[in-house]
């Protein structure tokens, strides 16, 4: 019996010496304790905007060990780098392999989940709240990170493209990039990554961003005619969290509130109806909108303003004359009045998305006479009203 014992014993002995768990408990240069892994991504064939690239951020489960790494957005054959993470040896580094770019990501051995968001390696379209920190310590969670706007203003070299053709009025806040693609995200099913072996993770994103879309009636005399239009919307939450919540902070009373919006610019499309009318429509993917606390004020969030380039021809001096006409209207009536909301509170007391996709129709018409100004209609027609921005210059060609 005693030999028996020895032997189970001995046995047991062995298997401590030889063998190690999950949570590393080994010399890792006599026993590896890392996997290696993969990332692909399958895009819907819906999805015609993608990203340059994607932030994939892993989180052991037993025994925390966190890593964010940089890859190509492809649905196979992503490179990239380990852009936060610690080594094996507990040494802080930007690319654990010490390679540059690489298809394949060294990780511990462990049970894996993993979160796979929109990078920007191009543009700089976002910054991110918490990733230097959630690599840095074990108590900063995958939920505590958020996608934020990279902020720029007018002047910015990255906002050139529109910067010419663009006068601003409602400077309470910053612009985010110029062309925003939709912020994307996805969690793989957790895993299991073993030492020495090789694994793919696939994700299958889908966007956190609101579609929405602006339809805005336009008339004008027949001489007047329309050569380009360029819209502002402000109020555009600045951050939202991987889980779908918009970002929000306490007051004193500990009251949740959105603290910081931005505004975003973009192109307007109008399609001819007669030589009298012109249907306009413009959208954009962002985190949501929320409307001004007022509505009989021209500044702050809320406000969609529009620059209507255009000329007309005079036939008796044979000059063309051109001007840009600029209009603004809070819309604060039109966003309270949508159902569903834009955003909502859920159970828990966040802001979400009340719904995915929305068409904000603009019931005030604009008419734009051969002297460049608007008309506004009768008072009390529309439950919002455009106002006219005066500018008094005028080119000949």
């Amino acid at each position: 019996m005693n030999t028996h014992r020895t032997l189970i014993s001995l046995c047991l002995l062995v298997a401590l010496l030889t063998g190690c768990t999950k949570v590393d408990l080994c010399d890792g240069a006599i026993h590896p304790h890392t996997g290696a892994v993969r990332f692909s991504y399958q895009w819907t064939d819906s999805t015609t905007i993608r990203p340059d690239s994607m932030m994939v951020v892993a989180n052991r489960i037993v025994g925390t060990w966190h890593a964010v790494y940089c890859t190509t957005a492809n649905e196979y054959a992503n490179s990239g780098t380990c852009h936060h993470g610690h080594l094996a040896s507990g040494k802080y580094e930007s690319d654990s392999l010490g390679t540059g770019t690489t298809d394949m990501f060294e990780v511990k051995q462990g049970d894996y989940q993993f979160i796979a968001f929109s990078g920007n390696t191009g543009i700089r379209y976002f910054d991110y709240k918490n990733l230097p920190e959630y690599c840095r310590h074990d108590s900063v969670h995958a939920e505590d990170i958020a996608i934020g706007y990279t902020e720029y203003r007018l002047s910015d070299p990255a906002m050139k493209r529109y910067g010419q053709d663009w006068t601003e009025f409602n400077t309470y806040s910053a612009y985010i990039a110029p062309d925003m693609t939709p912020i994307y995200t996805s969690d793989a099913s957790p895993l299991t990554v073993r030492s020495d072996e090789e694994v793919t993770v696939t994700f299958s994103p889908h966007a956190l961003t609101q579609e929405i879309g602006f339809k805005v009636n336009l008339s004008k005399d027949s001489t007047v005619v329309i050569d380009k239009i360029i819209a502002e919307i402000s109020g555009i939450p600045n951050k939202i969290h991987l889980d779908g919540t918009i970002y929000e902070v306490y007051n004193e009373k500990g009251e949740p509130y959105i603290d910081r919006t931005n505004k975003a610019l973009f192109p307007v499309d109008f399609q001819m109806v007669t030589d009298t009318m012109v249907h306009c429509y413009g959208e954009l993917a962002v985190i949501g909108l929320i409307s001004n606390k007022y509505p009989d004020v021209n500044l702050g969030a809320g406000i969609l303003q529009i620059a209507i380039q255009a000329h007309v021809d005079n036939a008796e001096t044979g000059k063309t004359l051109s001007k840009t006409v600029n209009a603004r209207i809070n819309l604060y009536h039109t966003l309270n009045a949508l159902y569903p909301p834009l955003l909502v509170r859920n159970e828990e007391g966040h802001v979400v998305h009340g719904t995915k996709k929305a068409v904000i129709e603009v019931d005030a018409e604009i008419h734009i006479n051969e002297d460049f100004l608007i008309d506004n209609g009768v008072d009390g027609e529309y439950i919002d009203h455009w106002e006219q921005i005066i500018d008094d210059i005028d080119i000949d060609i």
